[in-house]
């Protein structure tokens, strides 16, 4: 017989997974407020910030086309660590370079009306 007083989940348990989700909700907002003011820029587009990056314009990136673009057009030195973190998150089929689709997943914000100001762009 189930003891049905019994917490599914421990306290100190409970307390890391409201602080997990907590963080996670403070950086999703701050990550789409960084959006919004990314594309408030009237002259800002996907396409010439990929640019940047796909240098060869063969339509995506590798990890060091990536961390080039960054450190050399940027001046942002991101480790080993964020650039695969990066990747993990928006190499969406895993084949170790990120499509222009992909990249703008990473740029165009949630709201509808805010993408299709981007994306029209």
């Amino acid at each position: 017989m189930k003891n049905i007083n019994k917490p599914l989940i421990q306290n100190q348990i409970k307390e890391d997974l409201l602080s997990a989700f907590m963080q996670l909700i403070d950086q999703e907002r701050l990550i789409e407020q960084s959006k919004l003011r990314l594309i408030m820029h009237a002259d800002f587009n996907l396409f010439d910030a990929f640019k940047i990056f796909d240098q060869l314009s063969r339509g995506s990136l590798t990890l060091s086309e990536l961390n080039a673009g960054l450190t050399n057009n940027l001046g942002i030195v991101p480790t080993q660590e964020e650039i695969d973190l990066f990747f993990q998150r928006y190499d969406i089929d895993r084949d170790g370079r990120l499509r222009f689709v992909e990249f703008c997943d990473a740029f165009v914000p949630l709201d509808r009306n805010y993408a299709s100001v981007v994306n029209s762009r």
